[in-house]
This record gives structure tokens, C-alpha cells and sequence, in this order.
């Protein structure tokens, strides 16, 4: 929990930015991302998770995670990455994308799974050159900045 007001300015950065995320909308509180970093450490420590930050002059300016599927999906995970306004386009978010995945395969999930905006073309870019596909659209799925976008999931088999 050491991090947890360093987590906290992080996150509010991102949903200040209204950027490509779900978690937008209204800022965090203190109690609200204790309650998810509480969560999440307790997933981690069952085998069911992990999460990783990066760390740039004692701010967090990025984050993946990812969450194990449950007793029909165990072999499965869904991923989440998150950078910084102020280091997008540095290298950090394929780095975490590379970290997070070989942690994944350590941790014996056989595929990863993950959502985001159709317009993110950025992220979209990253992942394909990762190796994943896009397995599912939903149409309209997201509503952001006053418009619609296309919630896409894709995946990658780990080998």
C-alpha cells in the first residue's frame, strides 16, 4: 500500500485526460483505488493476478496488469495497460505489454485477452505487433468525448 497516493494521482491523470479507458467519469478516491489495490494484491498473492508499474522519479507513469480467468477458464487472462500523457510514445507501454506476457506464461496462461477503443489505433497497433487478433466487435460499445466507438476484444495464444 506504500503506493497507493502515488497510484492515486496516476490514475486521476488518466480519467482528467478521458482518454481510451473505462475507468473515466469521475475522479478516484482514496478509498475507491485502496479498495482496488487491495483487490488486486489479494489476487496476486492467490496466483490469480499480477500487476506492474513503472516507475519514473518516484511517480508511477505506467501500469499493466492482468487477472486470471476462473475455474472454466483458468488457462486464460485479460490484460490492462495504462501510460502517462507525458511518456506515451516512449517504448514504456511495449515494454510492460512484454513484461506482463512473460509473466503470464510463467504463470502458465495459455491465452490473453483484452478490450479496447476501435479508434485507439495506437494501442491497436502495439498489440497486432504483438501478435494479437481481434475475436470480437461490439458495435458502439464504448461512448467517449461525446461520440461512439467499437469495443474490440482481441487475444493471443501464449506459447
Amino acid at each position: 500500500m506504500e503506493r497507493l497516493d502515488a497510484l492515486l494521482v496516476f490514475v486521476n491523470r488518466l480519467v482528467e485526460d478521458d482518454t481510451f479507458l473505462t475507468l473515466t467519469g469521475r475522479p478516484k478516491t482514496r478509498v475507491e483505488e485502496e479498495a482496488w489495490l487491495k483487490e488486486n494484491l489479494d489476487y496476486a498473492k492467490q496466483g490469480q493476478g499480477y500487476m506492474v508499474w513503472a516507475i519514473y522519479d518516484g511517480k508511477i507513469i505506467g501500469q499493466s496488469d492482468f487477472r486470471r480467468g476462473g475455474t472454466r477458464d483458468w488457462h486464460t487472462c485479460t490484460i490492462g495497460l495504462m501510460i502517462d500523457r507525458d511518456f506515451r510514445g516512449e517504448g514504456i507501454g511495449r515494454f510492460l505489454l512484454e513484461h506482463i506476457l512473460k509473466k503470464a506464461k510463467e504463470m502458465k496462461i495459455k491465452i490473453a485477452k483484452l478490450y479496447l477503443f476501435d479508434d485507439n489505433e495506437i494501442a491497436k497497433k502495439l498489440y497486432q505487433k504483438f501478435g494479437f487478433r481481434e475475436f470480437a466487435r461490439l458495435p458502439k460499445g464504448f461512448y467517449r468525448q461525446g461520440r461512439y466507438s467499437d469495443a474490440l476484444q482481441m487475444y493471443k495464444v501464449i506459447r
